[in-house]
């Protein structure tokens, strides 16, 4: 199989995630696991719990979600009491890392996770109900976008005639939902127009969401199988042209 990269591809973040069942944490096991990570981690910051798609009538855990970050901002680890996630940012500063690279780092904190909540000896397990991986792309004047009528050159699955009236996409929301094959997992696409505060200008927020209820799996093999699902979905979803301005090269 020919593998495909992008020199310049519009990703700004990749989040690896595990939902969990409640765990049970009060804001002191917050502080303990800081303590076992601050020199990765060095800032941290509080934000609100982030419900999770079904549980839109689950009572939501008071204790709020923590956010650890790296001393760049580029490595963050998500935690709150039904959910582990790191994610990696990208930007043109760096060298794009690829998938293999992240999971990598994802893997060694979610294993000294489990480690740490092990020698606590905390009543509730660690036990994983669902698996995740997002990717989440910002198209802009860098990438080849300026308004929602460029849409139609960037996706294949929007329709390219509407009649002669209504032939001017203004804006644009979009959420689909994909079974992917097997029945492995669902693949979740969600487009959101927004304005940047730096810029003074719109751009598109294009997030792939792969997720699988399914955790009897090996989770090394789940997360293996989803990023080939994920590089097939985005470039069933993008038309050539438009990933040629990413940089798109064979390997």
């Amino acid at each position: 199989m020919v593998a495909i990269k992008f020199t310049n591809p519009p990703v700004v973040e990749v989040i690896l995630g595990i939902q969990l069942e409640n765990i049970g944490f009060s804001l002191i096991h917050f502080g303990l696991y800081w303590q076992t990570i601050q020199a990765r981690f060095p800032l941290q910051i509080d934000q609100p719990v982030v419900p999770l798609r079904e549980d839109e009538d689950f009572e939501i855990p008071q204790v709020p979600r923590a956010v650890f970050m790296s001393s760049d901002n580029r490595k963050t680890l998500h935690l709150q009491n039904n959910f582990f996630g790191f994610s990696l940012k990208h930007s043109n500063e760096y060298k794009y890392p690829h998938f293999e690279e992240m999971f990598i780092n994802f893997l060694e904190e979610w294993t000294h996770f489990q480690e740490w909540h092990k020698e606590q000896q905390i009543e509730s397990s660690l036990k994983p109900c669902r698996y995740e991986l997002t990717y989440l792309n910002l198209l802009d004047k860098d990438v080849g976008w300026n308004s929602a009528a460029d849409n139609y050159h960037i996706f294949t699955f929007l329709n390219r005639s509407s009649g002669d009236f209504l032939n001017n996409l203004y804006s644009q929301s979009s959420l689909l939902n994909f079974s992917l094959p097997n029945e492995e997992a669902i693949l979740i696409v969600e487009m959101d127009e927004r304005v940047s505060e730096e810029k003074n200008s719109d751009f598109l927020l294009f997030r792939l969401t792969i997720i699988s209820f399914d955790t009897s799996k090996d989770l090394t093999a789940w997360f293996q199988l989803a990023h080939i699902y994920m590089v097939k979905s985005f470039l069933d979803l993008t038309e050539e042209e438009a990933r040629k301005t990413w940089g798109q090269v064979y390997e």
